[in-house]
């Protein structure tokens, strides 16, 4: 079943987190699916879905698979990434923003360079983890996109390439006030804007200037 609009081409989606994965999953459904492991894929599904820091490892396993597909991601704005990913996160969400912000910073190895997830336990894995979530900048991979899908706009964006697709929202942020500006002090939106400087050059979003 084709549920897109890429003609003859594989449909690649690298999934960030905090930017409505798991309703844009949910509503493509996991059947449609195929989710890369670091070993294997089925190219027979609709969709392969690769997680943001599995890109280089997907790249050298796959290299004509990966030139020849269309590439998509969605992005968010940093400063409510950020919050969204502090709120969430276990490792985070009982330390203060600006904490994270500046603690929260790559960790060596890069979680691109191996499997993290198999590889770490105990609180360096945690750390990985939290950094993935909330501080790990979405460049990167957006400057490698054929299409990026810009969260504030999803609702319109995703029909690009999925025309029929009624996207399903799963809320599990909905403890907490969803102006995430207001989590913000002077300090953290200084430290938002030095992290993902690159974010808002390249993905052009409006950076605030205290």
């Amino acid at each position: 079943m084709t549920l897109h609009s890429v003609k003859n081409k594989n449909l690649i989606w690298l999934k960030s987190t905090k930017v409505a994965g798991s309703s844009l999953r949910y509503s493509i459904g996991d059947s449609n699916i195929s989710i890369y492991n670091y070993k294997t894929i089925d190219n027979t599904k609709s969709v392969i879905l690769v997680y943001d820091y599995m890109i280089d490892f997907f790249k050298k396993q796959f290299p004509e698979l990966w030139e020849s597909s269309y590439k998509f991601n969605v992005v968010r704005n940093p400063y409510n990434k950020v919050v969204s990913g502090w709120k969430y996160h276990p490792y985070t969400r009982n330390k203060t923003l600006e904490e994270c912000l500046r603690k929260l910073t790559p960790p060596d190895p890069h979680p691109r360079s191996f499997d993290f997830y198999s590889a770490l336990n105990g609180s360096k894995l945690d750390y990985y983890s939290a950094y993935i979530h909330t501080t790990y900048p979405q460049s990167y991979v957006s400057k490698q996109m054929n299409l990026t899908i810009y969260y504030e706009n999803i609702n319109v964006d995703i029909k690009k390439i999925f025309p029929n697709l009624n996207l399903l929202h799963e809320n599990k942020s909905n403890n907490f006030n969803d102006c995430y500006l207001s989590f913000h002090n002077e300090a953290t939106i200084e430290l938002t804007n030095q992290i993902f400087k690159e974010d808002f050059d390249c993905l052009n979003y409006t950076m605030i200037k205290k």
